[in-house]
């Protein structure tokens, strides 16, 4: 019975390898014995979270879910870390000094972040 356990636990891990962190690692946001508060499927609960709805064409959003299934992700967490990246992006410095024809004077100080 115990090898059987760490067998199991040998599969659960190799098939999450490709995920950025391993389930039981996924914080919880607070504990609950009613529903999961695990950041890695219920991160919208977070204190701070505030969820985004997009709006896609039925080809790109079957493409969006195949990315997602062969990195072995969560649809969620692949959508987050895409747009992370974008907003990392979005906020080094750019030719044109940090976009300000975009931003105006309202946020100019925000550029050097």
């Amino acid at each position: 019975m115990r090898r059987e356990k760490h067998e199991e636990v040998q599969q659960c891990e190799e098939g999450t390898e490709p995920y950025p962190y391993p389930p039981w690692e996924s914080r919880e946001i607070e504990p609950s014995t009613s529903h999961c508060m695990r950041v890695r499927c219920c991160g919208y609960q977070q204190k701070e979270a505030h969820p985004e709805f997009i709006t896609l064409a039925d080809a790109d959003r079957e493409d969006l879910r195949r990315m997602a299934y062969e990195k072995g992700w969560y649809l969620g967490d692949l959508i987050g870390d895409l747009l992370g990246r974008a907003v990392e992006e979005w906020h080094r410095p750019r030719s044109g000094g940090c976009g300000e024809e975009l931003l105006g004077d309202v946020n100019r100080d925000n550029c050097a972040r």
